[in-house]
């Protein structure tokens, strides 16, 4: 195998900088932990809107906005106090990092007196139905509908329509509810 095939190989099969450490060239592993040829500044890629950084932080998720893309891939987050950019396990403040997907809104309709209604159900007494005002409903990129509310501790909370169990909606005017 001549030379220039082994480095295609190298370069399909493995990440850039394993290429230049099996070929014997020097690699600078920086203080974040990215790994560049010596004297080059990483580089980063923008992202493109609706990528999210999902957190958990007390029962309640959090999307944070992914602005760009390490030149590793990793996915970069604004550091609020400081504007920098960092990988999403480096925001302490929002909880545990639980995974990176991408939620892509095409459209967004206001609510116009939708109301979604929502059973919770308890462990130790008898369950009770919920009933919210829909702020708005999300048309994603995928083709499903989400109903977005706010509940009572004034978080932003939103409902896959047709998805998710113990949901039903109600339109304006209408007493009754019927699930969608």
């Amino acid at each position: 195998m001549d030379i220039e095939a082994l480095a295609e190989r190298l370069w399909l099969e493995y990440r850039w900088a394993d290429v230049l450490e099996a070929v014997g060239l020097p690699v600078h592993t920086g203080r974040d932990g990215i790994r560049t040829p010596p004297h080059t500044e990483p580089t980063m890629i923008k992202a493109d809107p609706g990528w999210v950084a999902q957190f958990e932080h007390g029962g309640v998720d959090e999307d944070v906005p992914i602005v760009a893309w390490s030149s590793e891939g990793g996915p970069l987050v604004v550091e609020w106090s400081t504007g920098n950019l960092v990988p999403p396990r480096e925001l302490r403040d929002k909880g545990s990092f639980r995974r990176v997907v991408q939620k892509h809104t095409m459209a967004t309709v206001p609510g116009a007196g939708w109301k979604l209604r929502r059973l919770q159900q308890w462990k130790n007494r008898e369950d009770e139905w919920f009933e919210y005002g829909v702020v708005a409903f999300e048309f994603r990129h995928d083709g499903r509908v989400a109903a977005a509310v706010v509940g009572p501790n004034g978080a932003l909370a939103r409902y896959v329509v047709g998805e998710t169990d113990g949901i039903e909606m109600i339109p304006p005017h209408r007493e009754t509810a019927g699930a969608l």
